[in-house]
């Protein structure tokens, strides 16, 4: 089984910095139009190549980073797939 459990977001977009820790189960975004919502989904969406905008970097600053951690169970050949990249 493939289980997302973090992903961490730094100068992307209107998120200076986030991370976030998903838990088993159901897990829901909420928030007010605007909150950054399409923003996590836009990140998750680049994590696995997908462009979903022309500019990902906040205003003014120079690089920005996308971080996710997956669980990996009973998946030899695909974590020795990602070793033989150098991809901890």
């Amino acid at each position: 089984m493939k289980l997302l459990r973090s992903l961490s977001i730094t100068n992307i977009l209107l998120i200076e910095k986030a991370e976030i820790v998903f838990s088993k189960g159901l897990n829901v975004f909420t928030g007010e139009t605007g909150a950054g919502k399409s923003i996590i989904f836009d990140c998750l969406a680049f994590i696995f190549g997908i462009k979903t905008r022309n500019k990902y970097l906040k205003d003014n600053e120079k690089n920005g980073q996308v971080i996710a951690e997956f669980q990996l169970n009973n998946r030899d050949d695909l974590i020795s797939f990602l070793e033989d990249l150098s991809i901890p």
